[in-house]
């Protein structure tokens, strides 16, 4: 589903297709409730499933990992959003 609101966002700012911000605002809204989603349930299988001895090690191996991802893509969004920021944008109206 990430991939859906990757694709759609993506889209609308080439194409600009989106008549309302709040639309925007909704996809976004949705794309951090399936984030959350997945973040709790991580941490919530690890708590069920994992063995004892083993729990401590994998609750903060799955949080540094979460942080890494957040911290790259961080900085990957920063050569984005300046290439984005470069492009031409084509109204539906210029074509």
């Amino acid at each position: 589903m990430n991939c859906v609101n990757v694709a759609i966002l993506t889209a609308q700012v080439f194409l600009r297709f989106i008549p309302n911000i709040w639309i925007i605002f909704a996809l976004v809204l949705f794309e951090g409730l399936l984030g959350g989603a997945a973040f709790v349930n991580t941490f919530y299988k690890i708590s069920e499933d994992i063995e004892a001895e083993f729990k401590e090690f994998s609750l903060s191996a799955a949080t540094i990992a979460d942080s890494v991802g957040i911290s790259i893509a961080g900085a990957i969004s920063i050569p984005a959003h300046n290439h984005v920021t470069d492009v031409r944008v084509v109204s539906l109206e210029d074509l």
